[in-house]
């Protein structure tokens, strides 16, 4: 399980109060068979944050162990996409792209694993030239 949206619940603008939300990674862990062993890395950042955090975000060091990861993996799931900080009602994307290095995510999981299945968690388009080199 790769992707900085893995870990992170998102729910679209309309879709009202989550009761129970579940993020993808404890879903896939909540139905696996014992003893399967589920790997995680962000490797991305959706956006930069707004102020700075505590402890900065390394993109390389991200890749590469996103890379490391996806290879020891029968499958690489990658899951990446746009959350609310990005659109919403009034706030438009400049850019159809997956925003921060998302795209550079995918493509580097998918030159070290051709078995990877990418999930788009967006509401709105997105392009996604990385996809054809899935077909």
């Amino acid at each position: 399980m790769i992707g900085p949206h893995a870990d992170r619940f998102t729910a679209g603008a309309y879709s009202g109060k989550a009761r129970n939300p579940v993020r993808p990674l404890q879903g896939i862990r909540n139905r696996v068979l014992p003893g399967t062993e589920i790997l995680y890395k962000p490797g991305a950042e959706i956006a930069p944050p707004r102020k700075a955090p505590e402890v900065p975000f390394n993109r390389e060091h991200e890749l590469r162990t996103a890379a490391e990861l996806a290879k020891k993996a029968d499958v690489a799931v990658v899951f990446v996409g746009i959350t609310l900080d990005i659109e919403e009602e009034g706030r438009d994307r400049t850019s159809l792209a997956l925003p921060g290095n998302q795209e550079e995510l995918v493509e580097t999981v998918l030159a070290a694993n051709p078995r990877t299945v990418v999930v788009l968690m967006n509401a709105g388009p997105l392009t996604t030239p990385w996809s054809m080199s899935m077909m």
